[in-house]
């Protein structure tokens, strides 16, 4: 899952961001990720993972 990430949101999570809390580090790789996707790429990327077409 982790390579689905584009290089520019995964260069900042493991080189540019300092928080203290991993935890919360993670959660906000994954909501940058989310909040950059048009529909069209999440309708894509979801028969992707599913294995179906829409």
């Amino acid at each position: 899952m982790y390579k689905i990430i584009s290089t520019s949101h995964r260069k900042v999570f493991e080189d540019i961001e300092k928080y203290k809390n991993d935890e919360y580090k993670t959660l906000q790789l994954i909501v940058d990720f989310i909040s950059g996707m048009t529909d069209r790429y999440a309708i894509r990327l979801f028969q992707e993972l599913k294995g179906i077409k829409i």
